[in-house]
């Protein structure tokens, strides 16, 4: 009796898979390699092997970072040289997401490359239709430049269906390839800084830190800064004192109104320029200012900072080099390559008035902060009052 030739397994493995396409909608993920393998018991280059042939046949789309996908009418082509990029910024983009915006511009003019932007008031499905828009407009791959912190749980699917290659910010499980920075190094600039500014306040000689932030869950920023600070009280021997709020003008005064009893002995780090700024407001109200009854620093360096009384003094990071790293890996993704950064993005630490330290930066607060990775400086406003 003659044998009934048994089919290949990669065919097998592709016939299945087009079943299973045919039964499902454009933008859809399909199971990874190494999940397929199991499936099917097999290895990765027989799995990969039938993939090829759907991704030649148009049937499916293979993202480098993201996976396969089932294809939908528009497929885009993965570029040699890269022309446009799509951007999308977040209508509830802060001040810190507003410099980030800007620095991803002027990276995208460094490189030659075009910006398409689109505003969007979330990641749900507005997002992708504007992506496939973007899409037609010749884009290559797109960019989700600031995320708050409460739509961090809806990139998974914005990237899945995405008709464009999608890099982020953050770093998401089962989508680490799409951070522009690699995962070993992606929050560690907020823990780095967290620990600077600790350091500063204490070579200033002060003895009681604290830490100021949003009273949220999912904040990755939130946790990282948290975290840094908490390492650094712990390896001093210091004792933590952490005021979480929410967005009410009632829970910031009643903060104020707890550590008053602190008065003169405070040092206070914020998670950004705005609780600091709304910190001090609150203080105000209680007849207290900075640094004479307080020292305080913000985050962002943003115009707020300018014009707080008295003038914030605040961290920020290397805006220009973190634009230029989301851009890279950008161009990187609509080539159908990966490009993450190794180095996190350095800090810097600039000093005004609030915390108590102009005049009195010296060499050994310089060489310690540079130990994490961040340059402290006063103000160029008070270095051009000295030249004066």
């Amino acid at each position: 009796m003659n044998k009934v030739p048994r089919q290949l397994k990669y065919k097998e493995i592709e016939t299945s898979l087009e079943d299973m396409i045919s039964k499902a909608s454009p933008g859809d993920r399909i199971m990874s390699d190494r999940e397929l393998a199991a499936e099917f018991s097999c290895n990765t280059l027989t799995v990969r092997k039938a993939l090829a042939s759907l991704v030649e046949s148009g049937r499916i789309i293979r993202r480098t970072g993201s996976g396969s996908f089932v294809a939908g009418i528009r497929k885009v082509q993965q570029a040699k040289d890269v022309k446009k990029i799509a951007m999308l910024i977040h209508s509830e983009c802060d001040s810190y997401g507003l410099h980030v915006v800007r620095a991803i511009h002027d990276a995208a003019n460094k490189f030659g490359v075009t910006i398409r932007t689109a505003f969007v008031d979330g990641y749900g499905d507005s997002a992708i239709r504007e992506l496939a828009l973007l899409a037609d407009e010749g884009c290559s791959a797109g960019l989700a430049s600031w995320i708050p912190y409460r739509e961090i749980s809806m990139l998974a699917s914005l990237i899945r269906k995405s008709p464009l290659p999608l890099v982020i910010p953050v770093l998401l499980p089962g989508f680490e390839d799409n951070c522009f920075e690699k995962a070993e190094i992606s929050g560690c600039g907020d823990v780095q800084l967290a620990k600077a500014c600790c350091e500063y306040f204490r070579m200033l000689g002060e003895k009681r830190i604290a830490f100021i932030g949003p009273d949220t869950h999912g904040d990755l920023a939130m946790k990282n800064k948290l975290s840094g600070y908490s390492e650094y009280m712990y390896r001093h021997d210091m004792d933590a004192l952490v005021g979480m709020i929410g967005s009410s003008v009632k829970e910031v005064n009643d903060l104020a109104e707890r550590w008053a009893r602190y008065k003169g002995e405070l040092a206070i780090i914020c998670y950004d320029d705005e609780h600091a700024l709304r910190f001090i407001m609150a203080m105000h109200k209680l007849g207290f200012s900075a640094p004479k009854d307080y020292r305080i620093l913000g985050d962002n360096n943003g115009r707020e900072a300018f014009l707080c009384d008295p003038p914030l003094s605040t961290g920020y990071g290397d805006y220009a080099s973190y634009g230029e790293k989301a851009v890279r890996s950008v161009m990187a993704m609509g080539r159908g390559e990966r490009w993450q950064a190794e180095n996190p993005v350095v800090n810097n630490l600039c000093i005004r008035e609030s915390c108590g330290g102009l005049g009195r930066i010296t060499d050994e607060i310089a060489k310690a902060l540079e130990a994490y990775g961040v340059n402290i400086h006063t103000a160029p406003e008070y270095t051009e009052k000295t030249r004066k």
